[in-house]
C-alpha cells in the first residue's frame, strides 16, 4: 500500500502549474491550442506535465526535471497524429506564439 496522500500530490502539482504558467505574448500556454513554433512550425499542445527524474512513493524526496509542454507537429481535424515532442515550458514560451484554439471534429 502506498504511503502517500495523492490528493495532496495533485493539489501541489496544480498549484505549481498555475504558478509556472505565465503570460506568453498576451496569452498563456493552453491545451488544445495551436502555436507557431520557431523550429517545428504549427504545433498542437496536447498536454502540460510535471516530469520527474526519480520519484519515491514512500517519501517526499523526489527529483523533478520541471514542467514540460507536450505537443505534436503532426495533427489533423481529430487531434494529434503519431508521437508528441516535449520541451520545458520556459523554452516553449520563448519559441512559440499563439495561432488559434483547436476545435476537435467529432466522429
Amino acid at each position: 500500500m502506498l504511503n502517500k496522500d495523492w490528493g495532496g500530490v495533485v493539489s501541489d502539482l496544480k498549484r505549481e502549474l498555475l504558478s509556472i504558467t505565465r503570460p506568453m505574448k498576451d496569452t498563456m500556454v493552453r491545451l488544445s491550442t495551436i502555436y507557431s513554433h520557431e523550429k517545428y512550425g504549427d504545433v498542437l499542445v496536447v498536454n502540460i506535465v510535471k516530469e520527474y527524474t526519480s520519484y519515491d512513493t514512500m517519501s517526499d524526496d523526489n527529483e523533478g526535471s520541471g514542467v514540460h509542454v507536450r505537443f505534436s507537429d503532426q495533427f489533423d481535424a481529430y487531434g494529434s497524429l503519431g508521437t508528441s515532442k516535449s520541451e520545458p515550458i520556459e523554452q516553449f514560451v520563448a519559441n512559440a506564439s499563439f495561432v488559434r484554439s483547436f476545435d476537435y471534429q467529432s466522429f
